[in-house]
């Protein structure tokens, strides 16, 4: 019982950490339009890059005409690529790209496409000193990862995604992008436990407990709760790992689908109760996320 559960518990999270990251790392210019049709390819291939980035941002979101979403994004690739190298044109080709890599993962289901796209993408990244967009795309890579240790039952791959978090978490830190350290944080703690690599990732988690983060910046105490109630998982204390979880309800500050965060929580109260053999409140806490 215990391993099927985590393996739902997994799944639900790891969805759930994905799409917040995929609208992290989107433009924040405000999409143009909610028709969702395409235009003629003669008109669209005259528009400058952001607002091709954000227009398949709309239709992403939207869960609608993805396929049209790829040919934009593909179009700020292909200008790349073909000679406009400035800053701008490149940071909107690294967004566009990770961008791919998300549709090619959750929407096509192409794991080798995903990596190639987020992995090319780093090594530009890298050369050109983009430390906002690595961010992102280690915390994507590690998301490949993670997705491929659910769906293929394979739990080889969880150090590689945990140092792609701790790649992320480096970044974010670094360029203050204090939502992607969250973001970072999350996914960490979840791979860690569930694969028992704790031990892997203390000294990162330690230090994320000591931050002093600016007013304001959302989902501190949700995640301090999330490490400290893991922490006592792992020690086989129930009781306080619970109480940590169920308090977890009250600290949702999330700018983005908050509702995905209560659900998480939920998902974490439920393998508590698996684990202290309380199957009917493990299944009715399950039955909470929807």
């Amino acid at each position: 019982m215990y391993a099927n559960n985590t393996k739902i518990y997994i799944n639900r999270l790891v969805t759930f950490l994905l799409l917040i990251m995929f609208v992290a790392v989107m433009t924040d210019s405000p999409a143009a339009g909610r028709d969702g049709a395409r235009p003629d390819s003669v008109v669209w291939r005259k528009w400058p890059s952001r607002k091709l980035l954000d227009r398949s941002r709309q239709l992403i979101m939207a869960d609608q005409h993805v396929d049209s979403a790829m040919m934009y994004m593909s179009e700020i690739v292909n200008r790349y690529y073909s000679g406009e190298t400035s800053e701008e044109v490149t940071n909107l080709f690294l967004r566009a790209m990770n961008n791919i890599g998300y549709l090619c993962l959750y929407h096509y289901y192409d794991y080798q496409k995903a990596f190639s796209c987020y992995t090319r993408s780093l090594k530009i990244a890298e050369e050109t000193g983009d430390n906002a967009n690595m961010a992102y795309l280690y915390m994507n890579l590690g998301n490949l990862y993670s997705t491929v240790i659910v769906v293929q039952n394979d739990s080889h791959g969880a150090r590689e995604a945990l140092d792609c978090y701790k790649k992320s978490f480096f970044y974010a830190r670094k360029t203050k992008d204090w939502d992607a350290v969250q973001i970072a944080v999350a996914n960490m703690v979840d791979v860690a436990y569930t694969a028992r690599l704790t031990a892997y990732v203390k000294k990162e988690l330690d230090s994320y407990m000591k931050l002093n983060f600016p007013s304001g910046v959302p989902l501190v105490k949700y995640n301090r709760l999330l490490i400290t109630g893991n922490a006592a998982l792992a020690k086989k204390r129930y009781a306080e790992a619970l109480s940590c979880f169920v308090a977890m309800e009250d600290c949702i500050d999330a700018k983005v689908t908050p509702e995905r965060y209560l659900a998480a929580a939920y998902n974490h109260q439920a393998e508590t109760f698996s684990l202290m053999g309380e199957k009917n409140k493990m299944l009715g806490t399950l039955e909470k996320t929807g």
